[in-house]
């Protein structure tokens, strides 16, 4: 039987957080083999993140302990977010667990993501769902996914790019008793289903436009016409007199023709004003629709909620693995910490780790991609209790 365990400790010294989170997730008793526990720490405890790994490892005893940098982690039930914490899970009951960290991803994300996928292969009739902890700044996320899909072929991938405050500069992974930015590392778990579902905080605004041509991350033409100027012409007139500021704080929406109501946000990242072609943040192919897209905090709440209900219905749910951009002051709900009293109100006392992530994975209309503005709720069931639709097509 799959069972999770989670706690958060939010003391300031580093020793005490790290004995308080494994005790805590120590107490879990199953008598399983196969354990692994996941970990997402503020980077108040950045020196001591390796002694976090080790200290759940030993005093926990758990074999497989991967953990990453937080620029906020979901508080305790009891009291407000502190800014500070260590917000872990850990699971039991596994057919099987593998953990990776493996370094030098700049430049190489697709090798990486073949390192990973020949771990998921070597047992290749035990079906698999990788959890995924990344260095955010040093990775190229589509080849990354590319390099897993080339070995494992079609298998789950979840997870979240590490975070940080704004001053290192630096995202952590950890595991192995090891840390390092410009690295990934995560868990093949066994034996366990990962039900995905996604939270956006951004809302398509109007009936956008279809691509009409375009290739790599370079739209040239919407509905026919040059596509930086279809753009600042749908702004408002204090927008389209700087085009380059403009372009910094604008969102889209992307979507397939067959399923306009399940976008993917994306940062607009350049136009070059001669050609009138604009730069989004993922391929684009014709055919495709864009959208404008704006942070929503009444519907992103709404759908937090609603989402949170369906995953609530969860048969055998065991536990809940939760990423999104901004938790406690930061959170893009408009309402601090709103989203902990969610949680707490619709799942009970499931177990329950989270941190603040701007980049997530999950499987989204039959493939794995990377989401921006969206965050993830990935609730932990025995294999077998989700079928093929649930985990994927949404």
């Amino acid at each position: 039987m799959l069972v999770a365990r989670s706690h958060i400790s939010c003391e300031k010294d580093p020793a005490v957080a790290a004995r308080e989170v494994a005790d805590g997730l120590g107490a879990i008793a199953d008598g399983s083999a196969a354990r692994a526990a996941i970990f997402f720490a503020t980077e108040d405890y950045g020196p001591a993140y390796e002694r976090i790994s080790r200290e759940i490892a030993s005093r926990a005893d758990i074999g497989c302990v991967v953990g990453c940098s937080a620029e906020s982690v979901l508080p305790p039930a009891d009291r407000p977010s502190e800014g500070r914490g260590i917000s872990a899970i850990a699971l039991s009951g596994l057919e099987g667990v593998e953990r990776f960290f493996l370094h030098g991803l700049r430049g190489r994300s697709v090798e990486v993501g073949r390192e990973i996928g020949r771990l998921v292969a070597s047992e290749p009739d035990v079906p698999a769902t990788v959890w995924l902890l990344t260095d955010t700044y040093n990775l190229a996320p589509d080849e990354l996914l590319a390099g897993i899909e080339e070995i494992a072929g079609r298998v789950p991938v979840l997870g979240a790019g590490a975070t940080e405050k704004g001053s290192t500069g630096e995202t952590t992974v950890v595991a192995h008793g090891t840390s390092s930015s410009n690295a990934v590392c995560g868990l093949v778990l066994r034996g366990v289903a990962i039900r995905p579902i996604r939270s956006p905080v951004y809302t398509a605004i109007g009936s956008g436009w279809t691509i009409t041509r375009g290739h790599t991350n370079r739209i040239e033409l919407l509905d026919g016409l040059a596509a930086l100027e279809c753009l600042l012409e749908s702004l408002p007139e204090a927008f389209r007199e700087d085009p380059d500021a403009a372009i910094g704080r604008i969102h889209v929406a992307l979507s397939e023709p067959e399923s306009p109501e399940a976008p993917l946000f994306r940062p607009i990242v350049g136009g070059d004003a001669e050609t009138g072609a604009l730069l989004i943040g993922d391929e684009v192919r014709p055919g495709m629709r864009l959208s404008i897209a704006a942070p929503d905090p009444v519907r992103a709440r709404e759908r937090l909620e609603g989402e949170l209900g369906r995953l609530a219905d969860t048969p055998d749910l065991a536990g809940v693995l939760y990423a999104h951009g901004g938790l406690g002051e930061d959170a893009p709900y408009g309402i601090p910490d709103i989203d902990a009293a969610y949680l707490r109100r619709h799942l009970g006392n499931t177990p329950v780790a989270g941190f603040g992530s701007f980049v997530t994975f999950s499987p989204h209309r039959g493939r794995n991609r990377f989401h921006h503005f969206s965050g993830l709720l990935a609730g932990l069931a025995p294999a077998g209790s989700m079928s093929e639709e649930e985990i994927w097509a949404r």
